[in-house]
């Protein structure tokens, strides 16, 4: 599996660990689109991830996480972090009885993975005008 492109918040590490002492191993699979959003669904896992063309996110309090589509997560190098919050969830994910469902959003960026151009002139020795 890849670099971990996917984090819980403190409420959701709390119900993956409640879902995995009740039901085993699990893994998230998600659908949707960067636009109109991302849904995803917690099933039980059996180690071999899903059939379909799911691109791996990582893992996720021991859990692997797929996406599919990948395009957008793929091209822009996107990390992902999976809240909890109150509603109705999907048919068939694991913690739809608890009247609750699990919500992915986009991480921002980290400071340190941008590049700062000017780094370049102090690297190779530009020492011509950047405007």
């Amino acid at each position: 599996m890849i670099d971990s492109r996917i984090v819980a918040a403190k409420p959701a590490m709390q119900l993956i660990r409640q879902l995995v002492s009740q039901h085993g191993p699990l893994e998230f699979r998600i659908s949707g689109s960067c636009v109109e959003g991302f849904v995803p669904r917690c099933v039980q896992g059996d180690g071999r991830g899903p059939r379909e063309a799911h691109f791996p996110l990582g893992l996720v309090e021991g859990c692997p996480a797929y996406i599919q589509p990948a395009s957008c997560v793929v091209e822009d190098n996107a990390h992902f972090v999976l809240h909890v919050e109150k509603g109705k969830t999907n048919p068939g994910s694991l913690e739809a009885p608890g009247n609750v469902r699990f919500l992915l959003s986009r991480k921002a960026a980290r400071r340190e993975t941008s590049v700062d151009p000017h780094m370049f002139s102090y690297l190779f020795g530009y020492s011509g005008n950047w405007g």
